[in-house]
């Protein structure tokens, strides 16, 4: 369970970080490329948390949906991560299909570890 909350944690800050730089970008102005990158990095260090650490010692029940959800949040990140980095800017819904995603993910991920369900 402490692997769990550790994630969460990870999660809401990477995602903290996430909207703060999409709210810059909404405002005309260019993201930090740091706050980005540890964007990327705290989600994807509590994704390994999730699916290495607790998955491992609990196979019998995982949080599946919660687990697809940020996978494909994931996949978002790393396209827009790469649109970034060559000369176009990524459009703004993609930057929202992701938070979106990330969001519900953490949604089921919290409704798995704190009501059983999901």
């Amino acid at each position: 369970m402490t692997l769990m909350v550790i994630s969460i944690v990870l999660l809401v800050i990477a995602g903290l970080v996430g909207a703060a730089n999409f709210a810059r970008r909404a405002r005309g102005k260019t993201m930090s490329p740091a706050a980005g990158y540890a964007h990327g990095v705290l989600a994807l260090a509590a994704f390994v948390l999730l699916i290495v650490f607790y998955s491992a010692a609990h196979l019998a029940k995982p949080p599946n949906l919660a687990y697809q959800l940020l996978a494909l949040s994931l996949v978002a990140g790393f396209v827009f991560f790469g649109i970034n980095l060559g000369t176009r800017k990524p459009p703004r819904w993609l930057a929202l299909a992701h938070g979106v995603l990330a969001l519900a993910g953490l949604v089921f991920l919290l409704l798995f570890v704190f009501a059983g369900i999901a």
